[in-house]
């Protein structure tokens, strides 16, 4: 008889245990899971970093490249992806730039060009890309001066 009993708890024991390590899918997605990352490792392949804007409803995909001796400022590669749209909204790449979220629809981007046309020039650039119209604004001195 106790052989039985201990068959059958172990038994009992190993369906339990199956059970509780087998397939996870509890109906919340997995990081990975999630449209926007797959798409940005799509396009990136691997050092991604996803920055969301205040309310949670835009992330930027990007992809930044280390500074080498050759290349001594960073380019950038990025996308901006609407998670209630489910869909990229707006996507650029910067040589010598970086971009960060300026509001909650706009994005600052900063760029450095090649050559320095004045005195007054620092030769930094930086644009507001406004992301429901579209429109993107060259910035002087905190002052929007011209469309794009």
């Amino acid at each position: 008889m106790q052989i039985k009993t201990l068959l059958l708890l172990l038994f009992s024991g190993l369906l339990f245990f199956q059970h509780c390590s087998g397939s996870k899918k509890s109906g919340i997605p997995s990081p990975a899971d999630e449209p926007y990352k797959q798409l940005a490792v799509q396009k990136y392949q691997n050092k991604i970093t996803y920055s969301f804007n205040s309310d949670t409803t835009l992330v930027i995909c990007a992809r930044q490249e280390k500074p080498t001796s050759q290349r001594p400022f960073s380019n950038v590669q990025f996308f901006v992806y609407d998670l209630i749209k489910k869909s990229v909204v707006y996507e650029d790449k910067l040589p010598m730039g970086s971009v960060r979220w300026y509001d909650k629809d706009q994005l600052e981007l900063n760029t450095i060009p090649g050559i320095v046309s004045g005195k007054e020039d620092n030769g930094a650039r930086v644009y507001i890309v406004n992301l429901k119209t579209g429109k993107k604004q060259l910035r002087h001195g905190g002052k929007e001066v011209k469309e794009e």
